[in-house]
């Protein structure tokens, strides 16, 4: 397991000073991971924390702009997917960090997935923390929307089922969807607010946005 200290090292903070100075003056962010990555010797794991963590500070305002703090009384649609599997992440102990646009997010892409074996078991946790925390601020109801294309959706679905049975969680207060792209169908949304980290979807959202893994 890498440990935090081993992401932010001197070396990456003085790639992260690059990496910000040429984001700000519009050069491409595909090009500038290789560039500024292969310039100070980047770990992979050091390049997905500025692919995914560094953006135009106009965008980064743009994303803070669409966010939402209060989920009181609403209907939250959360990517299911997205926000259980950044929890998850956090729960094995894997490295996460706030990104520039605020939102939270981790380098579980160089990780086996937070679901099977014994990993199962902090998939479940989050999503109980996720159910309490959402209780907690009193949300009118929510809904889970997955994304029926991966291999463990159906598995995935029957664990928040368990879950929501074992929170007592009211059938009418949440619901789990499957559908056939959980993108297609948030960026579909037109009432209520989405929860997800995923920067293409915040993008996208017609409504607001809330970090419910933050």
């Amino acid at each position: 397991m890498i440990l935090m200290k081993e992401i932010f090292t001197e070396n990456f903070f003085h790639a992260l000073k690059d990496y910000c100075l040429f984001t700000a003056k519009g050069y491409p962010e595909s090009s500038l991971r290789s560039l500024v990555g292969d310039r100070h010797r980047l770990n992979a794991y050091q390049r997905s924390v500025l692919y995914r963590g560094i953006m135009p500070p106009s965008l980064a305002k743009s994303r803070r702009g669409r966010t939402v703090s209060s989920i009181k009384g609403k209907t939250v649609i959360i990517d299911g997917f997205n926000v259980l599997f950044t929890l998850a992440n956090c729960i094995l102990g894997r490295p996460a960090y706030i990104a520039r646009d605020g939102f939270l997010r981790d380098t579980g892409e160089h990780f086996s997935l937070p679901f099977g074996g014994s990993r199962t078991g902090a998939f479940k946790k989050s999503a109980d923390l996720l159910f309490r925390h959402l209780a907690e601020k009193n949300s009118a109801s929510a809904v889970i929307i997955l994304d029926e294309t991966a291999d463990i959706a159906g598995a995935a679905e029957s664990c928040l089922q368990e879950v929501l049975r074992q929170t007592g969680t009211p059938r009418a207060a949440a619901a789990v969807i499957l559908a056939p792209s959980a993108d297609k169908a948030l960026a579909a949304i037109r009432d209520g607010i989405i929860a997800t980290g995923d920067s293409g979807i915040i993008d996208r959202s017609r409504v607001p946005v809330y970090d419910a893994a933050l």
